[in-house]
Parts: C-alpha cells; structure tokens; sequence
C-alpha cells in the first residue's frame, strides 16, 4: 500500500478525517517507515494522530460545537455570543483548562499587539471576546484540523472579523510572514511527539519580536509530576540551542521570561531585537 492509499484509509476515519493532508501524509510516512505490515503501520498512524489530536476533542464534541454555531441567531446579542464561547471552549481539553483564567491569561500577553498568529490554535479563537484586541487587530489561527478550522471561520464571520483562518501543517509549512506576536499555546509538548527537535526548527523559522509560549501545569489525567519544572529546563535549553542556529544568527538579543502561571498553565516570554 502506498502512504497515499494509507491517507485515503485514515481519511475515511471519523476521528482524523479532517486533518490536513499535509499532516495524514506526514505521519504516514512516519508509521510506514518503522513497520513490518500495513496493519501495523495503520495501528501506529492511528496512535499518533491520537497522541495529536484525537485525545484533545471527540468528534462529538466536534458535533455539538457546529449544533452550538447552528443555533446562533445572525443578529444574536453580545452576551448570547459571549455564553456560546464559553461553552464551546469546554469542548477542549487545553481551552478547557484556562476557562477559569481567561481574562488574567489575555490581559498578560497581548500588551497593544496589533497583528498576532495563533498557531495550533485548537479551539482558542474562541476566547477572541475575552482577548480585549485593539481596533483593527488582525488576528490570525492556524490549526491542523480543517474541521476546527471550519468552525472558526464561522465564528470570526459572527464576530465581523476578517476570515483570517488557516488550516496548516506547521511541521511541513512553517509560517513565513511577520507579526507583532506569535501565540504557542500548550502547541510544543504536541509538537515534540511528532517529531523530536520539531519546537526549535519551528521557533528558529518564525518572525516576531515576541512570542509567548505555554505548557500544561498538569497532564490530561491530572498528575503533576513536575511539570513545570521539567518545562522551565526545556525552553532554557531551547534558547540556547537556537543561538547557535544559522537562521537565529542574525537576531542581536534574545530573552526568555517566565511570564506568569495559573495552576493548569505555564507562561515563557521571547522576545527578540
């Protein structure tokens, strides 16, 4: 079988179904590449994609977020869409994690930025009403999933923001464009169990003077185990394996802070000049 026959196999898949192709090939390849059988290359693509993706929303909650949309009158009032956004950003695990933090967490990161990228942004768009954005900011998400992708795109319309959307293997296309702030919002940990070294090939590619960076304080089942700690060390040793990166060599000064922290999420600061 051939990783595209395979694609079209996971396509079928109700779970994985609407990543994008970029992301079906790439972990297929994967898969194939340490497998004896199609079954077991299939088995393995199915695990991963899980580890990415499927184990942060259900196709239910998929389901019940478009029902939400569906239900939203066009000329509803603020509130209602405030009420929607909230509920649909419980939908998700890492969102869900930082409903109790949302107006603390936005109002530490923006700081006047005016065009910001949200990369494996998940359900994140979300919180644009509680991001308290400067007029005319553009705001734009990336995500690996066309399906969530869809229903963003829904939302920014009933928001009256520019459908800015984008559905984007990061690891296959990193972004190439400029902006005030790049968000990597619990996106690094995903990442990692992609590919290893994937967090310093894409933060060496990107373009801000400021990116913020987060980690999950805790795991999905809710154990500790140093997280943080063990997240502190990794970005140190993330900035200094990217002063010694071609791409890198041009930047004169680079700082990593520890923003701040909620008891679910970790905050680290780059800055760049």
């Amino acid at each position: 079988m051939s990783p595209e026959e395979m694609v079209a196999l996971l396509r079928c898949s109700r779970k994985y179904g609407s990543l994008c192709d970029e992301t079906l090939l790439r972990i297929t390849k994967w898969a194939m590449g340490g497998s004896s059988s199609t079954k077991q290359a299939l088995k393995r693509a199915k695990r991963k994609l899980h580890q990415i993706s499927g184990a942060y929303i259900t196709p239910a909650n998929q389901r019940r977020i478009d029902g939400l949309l569906d239900s939203l009158a066009p000329d509803a009032p603020g509130e209602e869409i405030w009420a929607l956004c909230r509920g649909i950003l419980g939908f998700h695990a890492s969102t869900r994690e930082r409903l109790p933090y949302l107006r603390e967490t936005y109002r530490e990161i923006f700081d006047g930025a005016t065009t910001i990228l949200d990369l494996a942004c998940g359900l994140n768009p979300f919180a644009l009403p509680w991001m308290n954005l400067p007029a005319g900011a553009r705001y734009t998400p990336v995500d690996m999933d066309c399906g969530l992708v869809g229903k963003i795109k829904r939302l920014l319309r009933v928001l009256s923001r520019a459908d800015t959307a984008q559905c984007v293997d990061l690891l296959s296309s990193p972004p190439t464009e400029s902006y005030d702030l790049i968000l990597l919002l619990k996106a690094l940990p995903c990442l990692e169990r992609q590919e290893r070294g994937a967090s310093l090939h894409l933060l060496t590619k990107l373009r801000a003077p400021r990116i913020v960076v987060s980690f999950p304080n805790r795991s999905l089942g809710g154990h500790r185990r140093g997280m943080e700690a063990g997240y502190s060390r990794f970005m140190q040793g993330l900035v200094k394996d990217m002063t010694s990166v071609k791409d890198m060599t041009s930047v004169k000064d680079m700082t990593l802070v520890k923003a701040f922290s909620t008891p679910s999420e970790v905050f680290f600061i780059l800055t760049f000049s």
